[in-house]
């Protein structure tokens, strides 16, 4: 079968005028500005290697554009809106079928050659990286990053709330002082721990940690898709709408854990939502690209989720390793929502009320490592690939495999690439790891901190107790030293009537 693909998009630029004021610019392109049909886009939520939740990654738009506009260059191009539709027909010209959103992208990158512009852009998990308010103190200016933790840890809050108020206005007020538009937040709940024994979550208090381990909101958003069992990303939906789309749909940040399925009575989310995730992805034998399919015989098995608190207590939902197979530890130990809800309430909120669930989700889905190319027909937005999403692949006719997909790739008129991690996890023990969506260095400011509190009031509970001794010896030696000059005036009285007595 003959798949006919085309392609359009918009470029929408700001441009400073002569006086300063702001002025936006819109060029429309199509497939004959692209260049050797050099556009793609690449999703991921995880390394290729590697199987892990917490996933906080921008899709990335590569593209090379021949673009003519006078007012456009190299420097014009940073920050630019790139808006993309496709469309998948076995018909060639086929006006019936419908353009399919493909995705809102932010100019990262850009080299020019002529009037040809090489462009990588990313989608709108990229604003999660802006952490910093800028605050004046006298002639001095410096970077706050204290106050996303502020926003997010004041009190228990639903992961909905913390999304949609506290990072949905964070960034959305930043990007509409660079007049970016905003972002559309979709998430209701966690799916698998929303109010987990009636208790919302909320941050380890800023004293203990010394603030750091969440200074942006994908730091938080790394943490919530943890205690999801998945990753972040973009999701078209009808949910919202948007103006500079043509306001029938728009895309929407979702958390959703890998291997998702809605239950029919979810009021969660919308009818569309669901129906993005009713059937898997199936990938007929046919489709597939000659020698490009390798699935694993192994299925990954999450032998262990694990954390310790900030009081320095392993907890711990696991079984035995599985011989020859994959074998992934997920830890959350660095989780300042798990720990931090456990702080403040250890009565009613037991990490186990969020490990357990973790542990059972991925029980009970197939999650083998493999990778292919294909060139399937996809020709309704509901049927777009997503990450974490369950598919099913026809490996030899007649033969089909089960996996989930945590990286994919779209390449106009060169099909499909899927794939998911964990190849390493045969050979190299994942207990030790963490979410790339981590930042390393931040999290162990933060462990360093809680060690330290820990610390400090240990050798407080030490130095009030030594205080307390020397009081009491202090009025035991003045106690003794008040009773000696009696004693000695009572021994020298003694002394003389013993003398009188033998005397006589």
């Amino acid at each position: 079968m003959v798949i006919y693909e085309n392609i359009k998009g918009i470029l929408i630029m700001p441009v400073i005028k002569d006086d300063n004021s702001w002025d936006t610019v819109t060029h429309e392109f199509g497939e004959d500005d692209i260049l050797q049909n050099s556009c793609s886009i690449t999703s991921l939520c995880c390394d290729d290697k590697t199987f892990s939740i917490g996933g906080v990654r921008p899709a990335e738009l590569s593209i090379k554009l021949r673009i003519k506009a006078q007012e456009v260059n190299t420097f014009s191009l940073y920050g630019a809106k790139i808006i993309l539709w496709s469309k998948c027909s076995s018909i060639p010209d086929d006006t019936e079928a419908p353009w399919l959103l493909r995705g809102e992208f932010w100019v990262t990158s850009v080299s020019r050659r002529k009037d040809i512009y090489t462009i990588k852009a990313s989608d709108a998990i990229v604003w999660l990286d802006n952490g910093a308010y800028e605050t004046t103190a006298g002639e001095q200016t410096k970077a706050d990053f204290s106050k996303m933790y502020e926003m997010a840890g004041s009190e228990f809050a639903a992961v909905s709330y913390i999304c949609n108020e506290t990072i949905g206005n964070f960034v959305n007020d930043i990007m509409k002082l660079t007049d970016s538009g905003e972002i559309f937040f979709g998430t209701r709940n966690d799916i698998l721990n929303e109010f987990p024994g009636n208790k919302a979550y909320v941050l380890l208090p800023k004293d203990i940690t010394g603030g750091y381990g969440c200074k942006t909101p994908r730091d938080i958003m790394s943490f919530l898709a943890q205690i999801s069992g998945g990753c972040v990303q973009m999701i078209p939906s009808t949910q919202y709408t948007s103006d500079d789309i043509g306001g029938n749909v728009a895309p929407v940040m979702f958390i959703t854990p890998l291997g998702y399925q809605p239950t029919k009575d979810d009021m969660e989310y919308d009818d569309f939502f669901k129906t993005l995730w009713d059937e898997p992805i199936k990938i007929p034998y046919e489709t597939i690209k000659l020698d490009s399919c390798e699935i694993a015989d192994y299925d990954l098995h999450v032998q262990c989720t694990y954390i310790k608190t900030h009081d320095e207590t392993g907890w711990s939902c696991s079984s035995d390793l599985a011989p020859h197979a994959g074998n992934v530890v997920f830890d959350l130990s660095d989780n300042l929502f798990v720990t931090g809800r456990y702080y403040h309430d250890m009565n009613d909120c037991s990490p186990f009320q969020v490990i357990n669930p973790l542990y059972s989700h991925f029980a009970s889905i197939e999650k083998r490592p493999f990778k292919l190319d294909c060139c399937p027909l996809f020709r309704e937005l509901s049927q777009i690939p997503k990450l974490g999403q369950k598919i099913e692949i026809e490996e030899t006719p007649g033969v089909w495999k089960k996996s989930i997909i945590t990286k994919m790739t779209w390449t106009f008129r060169g099909g499909w690439s899927f794939s998911c991690g964990g190849a390493d996890t045969r050979v190299l023990s994942q207990a030790a790891k963490r979410s790339l969506a981590s930042h390393a260095e931040e999290r162990c400011k933060a462990h360093a901190n809680v060690i330290s509190k820990t610390a400090s009031e240990s050798i407080a509970g030490v130095n009030e107790t030594a205080e307390y001794a020397k009081a009491t010896a202090d009025n035991v030696l003045s106690a003794w030293n008040t009773y000696i000059p009696g004693m000695q005036t009572d021994i020298a009285d003694l002394s003389a009537r013993l003398a009188a007595l033998e005397s006589k």
